[in-house]
């Protein structure tokens, strides 16, 4: 949740936790699900769902 600006961050805490939990990333693809409309909703309420492939 938050600025579409911030996903590095986001992305930063994914890799700590997969990496915490013995799980490895599978290349660099990754998916963004947008679940908020960027003209309808306040930057900081953005909701995006980023997935990426582990194994």
């Amino acid at each position: 949740m938050g600025s579409f600006d911030d996903e590095p961050v986001s992305f930063q805490k994914m890799d700590l936790y997969i990496k915490e939990n013995g799980v490895k990333r599978i290349g660099d693809l990754h998916r963004e699900i947008y679940l908020s409309h960027p003209q309808r909703v306040q930057k900081e309420r953005f909701k995006t769902i980023l997935r990426y492939f582990v194994d």
